[in-house]
């Protein structure tokens, strides 16, 4: 996996609650924050991919570009769940990419961006509107000015909608094939949320490959 790294002391301003913060402690031996070489993979597995994305803001400025690029491929997950027909929220994930490699202008993504957000605001399907409103936080994170806490958050936010998508619609599908609305009808969303955030891992330990 790539090596890319912060420190304890550069994390200390992300905001990271006291609990997750002792837990990132304990997994490293420590008892307080230190200035030594800090590789997000092992944040990734000591305090899982939340904490991991919300840590990027600890970034030098030079990851903007490459954490929103990120927060496209997270909001990608969910555009499964976007009804055939429903276009502005793979636009608004594409724009949001080109935006973030230099190729058009930031009106498009503007535009881009309203449209995926009143998708996300008007669809009778709430999978759809988990995924629509992924793609709007990615393209928000895009537009942004504000840098590394707007870039990270973007990238948290476009993951846990799409978890959330995935989630909906395996609870929906369950509930269509009349599956005992037990034990089994419970845990189809966590179930799926759960494959969900797998995925996510996957795809930033890719990211972290390409980065270091």
């Amino acid at each position: 996996m790539g090596m890319l790294f912060t420190t304890l002391n550069d994390l200390e301003g992300c905001g990271l609650c006291e609990e997750r913060w002792r837990r990132l402690l304990k997994s490293l031996g420590k008892e307080v924050g230190d200035g030594e070489p800090l590789a997000y993979s092992h944040i990734l597995e000591s305090n899982g991919i939340d904490d991991a994305l919300w840590c990027l803001m600890a970034l030098p400025g030079i990851y903007n570009d490459p954490v929103r690029l990120l927060a496209c491929e997270f909001a990608e997950q969910a555009l499964p769940y976007v009804p055939e027909g429903e276009l502005r929220p793979k636009e608004a994930v594409m724009t949001a990419r080109l935006y973030a490699q230099g190729r058009i202008s930031a009106e498009a993504l503007e535009v881009a961006n309203i449209g995926a957000e009143f998708a996300s605001q008007t669809s009778l399907c709430i999978a759809a509107r988990f995924a629509s409103m992924s793609a709007a936080w990615a393209a928000a994170g895009v537009m942004a000015s504000t840098g590394r806490a707007i870039a990270s958050f973007s990238a948290l936010s476009a993951s846990w909608t799409a978890a959330k998508a995935a989630a909906w619609v395996a609870e929906r599908d369950a509930a269509w094939l009349g599956v005992d609305a037990g034990e089994m009808l419970k845990s189809a969303g966590p179930v799926a949320a759960a494959a969900a955030r797998r995925k996510q891992k996957e795809i930033f330990k890719g990211w972290l490959n390409e980065m270091g």
